[in-house]
């Protein structure tokens, strides 16, 4: 395992290995489960088991209701015509598309869903419209949507800007995919129904044969064909175009990516891109790539031989094919002709020999336009994804004003952040106080600890005497050596300041390739080295915050054990006082807790579509279905607890006092009322 980033950091790179190690581990076992696979009837068996975690990890979907069509317009293009349609694939959530119908047809055709890549303008970029238009061209019905945060379905636009507040798609993705971790769900389960209602749309349509559809789409439009063709079997024949590659291959190039395309848990099920991909068995598949795309190729070709062989335990190797065109990443001519033939062959469909030029009838993107202002949220009264979540929330959440019991909450906790106590140090070493551009103090401790082997956390201790027995633990976001050097400690008490795993000297925001942090707005805390750490814990089945909680409780058992402390107070500022708040929960024996300009509640943020506070990694997943931040403190009565300034989702003084939560903070403290402050 390599100890060393881009700098001379002692510590540095080690989160990210000790995350590739534990894949490693992963992507083995996922290999040796694949080899096991011997006959047709034991993937079909796979095929089903994976298919309910999927949909489980995704949040389930919901029943079906109204689709509710409106034509807002045809076009007339000549040898076919374009529908804007809008659909509501929940009640008022609407769906943005344009439907490609050849005229003169004789009896019912083929229906295709294009889902668009991560196009700014959707549905009316170039690549997706010639996709349209080529279908049309050979006879196909083509039913192309907007996924949710581009062409007409930018959840966060404002007109003043012309733009998102949030950031470009992907940054919508992921703002949005937080929201959804917070009650278990995924921001993929939304953009996956939009599809699968489209399909509905598509069997209802009377020019379609709703037996033989076909899905293909790129880049993030491959996402989700590759996911609609794993769980839905409406889907006959599916070309996934430049998206399928492996995890591994994935990780390996920095190509974590955002919310959707991280699913809870799916490397720890074995649900890698060759199941994915493989799924879609006995149906046909090609997968399509091109030779010099981002999504590594070499992964693309593992998928395609776990796929060719699968399908060969089926009987059917006819059905799957690897397509591998030329250039770079996206929908190119090359590959949208292979789509096209693929689905003539597959679903009954005679198709053109000759290759058809979709240029002539591109149109401008106003005039594909299914609203007025061409934004669903200013011209219409559809609801946003955030809304919807907080419907979910509101018909699950704990009473705010009850007390839970403290134990249930500590469970709570325990298992939503995947700790099982107790932590302790495995690995401790000195650490050189120049290494963080300080210098020696006689009375001063710097060293590096680990509660896992080859994971450290900075620990730094400055004493008042001799024989001191009381420490205060100040854990931060972004620890700050040179004033920690400066404090003068309380007579009576040492002071400690804790640099957790990917923080402090082994910042994940200031290392590695593929870096969001220097980008304005959003991008940094969206999709920075932080949160695609966060991305990639996710997959393997956890929350970044657990190893931050574990160093935290591994400092606590080291201060007591090895530096004597008989009390320790803990205090944790901004983000820290997150994952502080969560190890005081957990650890009953501190002398007290100090939260300082931290989040009062995740309930802020589920109900503010444009949150900035917490991260990714501050979130366990579906814990607010079960507690929330105010209930953790209400747990940790009567220990003393002082809170200075809590904060709302953006990051602004918080005025708790006016919310139900603290009156049940207060009745928690009861008699003990003394030991609750805040201010």
């Amino acid at each position: 395992m390599s100890q060393q980033a881009d700098d001379a950091s002692p510590y540095a790179a080690l989160l990210p290995d000790y995350l590739t190690v534990m894949a490693e581990k992963l992507y083995f076992a996922n290999q040796q489960r694949r080899e096991e696979i011997t006959s047709g009837e034991q993937w079909q068996a796979r095929q089903q088991q994976l298919r309910e975690y999927f949909t489980a990890a995704l949040g389930g979907f919901p029943e079906r209701t109204p689709l509710n069509p409106d034509i807002a317009g045809t076009i007339d293009c000549g040898p076919f015509t374009i529908e804007k349609t809008i659909l509501q694939s929940h009640p008022n959530f609407l769906v943005t598309a344009s439907l490609y119908v050849p005229k003169d047809l004789d009896g019912k055709v083929p229906g295709i869903l294009v889902p668009c890549g991560h196009s700014a303008n959707g549905r009316m970029a170039q690549p997706y419209q010639a996709v349209g238009i080529a279908m049309a061209l050979n006879g196909f019905v083509a039913l192309i949507y907007d996924p949710i945060s581009q062409g007409e379905r930018v959840q966060y636009y404002d007109a003043g800007i012309g733009d998102s507040t949030v950031g470009p798609c992907t940054s919508e993705h992921s703002q949005m995919d937080n929201q959804c971790d917070l009650i278990g769900h995924n921001i993929a389960k939304y953009r996956i129904y939009d599809g699968m209602r489209c399909l509905d749309y598509l069997q209802s349509r009377p020019e379609v044969d709703g037996e033989r559809l076909g899905c293909t789409g790129c880049s993030g439009g491959g996402t989700l064909t590759t996911y609609l063709m794993a769980l839905d079997e409406r889907i006959k024949a599916a070309a996934p175009v430049c998206y399928l590659t492996s995890l591994q291959a994935r990780q390996e190039s920095d190509m974590i990516a955002d919310g959707e395309q991280n699913i809870f848990g799916q490397l720890a099920a074995g649900l890698d891109h060759h199941e994915m991909a493989a799924m879609t068995a006995p149906r046909a598949l090609r997968i399509c790539a091109a030779e010099e795309d981002y999504f590594p190729l070499h992964g693309a070709q593992e998928t395609a031989e776990f796929c060719r062989r699968t399908y060969g335990l089926l009987g059917v190797p006819e059905r799957f094919e690897l397509f591998v065109g030329a250039g770079t990443h996206g929908f190119s001519p090359q590959i949208r002709n292979a789509a096209v033939e693929w689905f003539g062959r597959f679903l009954d469909m005679p198709t053109s020999e000759v290759e058809v030029d979709p240029d002539p009838y591109i149109l401008p993107d106003a005039q594909l336009y299914c609203t007025d202002t061409g934004q669903v949220v200013n011209a219409t009264d559809s609801r946003k994804v955030y809304e919807i979540n907080l419907e979910v929330f509101e018909k699950q959440r704990p009473d705010p004003a009850t007390v839970q019991p403290q134990r249930e909450v500590q469970r709570a906790v325990a298992a939503s952040v995947g700790i099982a106590m107790p932590i302790e140090v495995v690995e401790q070493k000195p650490l050189e106080p120049a290494t963080i551009g300080l210098e020696a103090e006689e009375d001063t401790d710097y060293r590096l600890i680990a509660a896992e082997a080859g994971l450290y956390a900075g620990l730094f201790t400055k004493k008042s005497g001799p024989d001191t027995k009381a420490v205060r633990l100040v854990v931060m976001e972004e620890p700050n050596y040179a004033e920690f050097a400066r404090s003068t400690v309380r007579d009576g008490e040492d002071l400690a300041l804790l640099a957790v795993c990917g923080t402090g000297l082994s910042d994940l925001r200031h290392h590695g390739r593929g870096n969001f942090e220097q980008r304005p707005g959003n991008s940094a805390r969206l999709l920075g080295r932080e949160a695609f750490a966060a991305y990639f814990t996710k997959i393997m089945g956890f929350p970044l915050l657990r190893l931050r909680v574990r160093d935290i409780l591994a400092a606590i058992g080291f201060l007591r054990d090895e530096g004597g402390y008989e009390q320790i107070v803990l205090e944790g500022r901004g983000r820290g006082g997150i994952w502080a708040l969560h190890a005081a929960v957990l650890d009953a024996e501190l002398a007290g807790v100090k939260l300082q300009d931290t989040l009062w509640s995740y309930e802020l943020m589920i109900r503010d579509g444009e949150y900035t506070v917490p991260h990714m990694a501050d979130i366990a997943r579906g814990c607010l279905l079960y507690y929330d931040l105010p209930q953790m403190c209400a747990a940790l009565a009567p220990t003393p607890l002082e809170i200075v300034n809590p904060v709302d989702s953006r990051g602004a003084t918080f005025d708790a006092a006016s919310t139900p939560e603290f009156v049940m903070l207060q009745e928690a403290y009861g008699e003990a009322t003394d030991n609750l402050r805040i201010s």
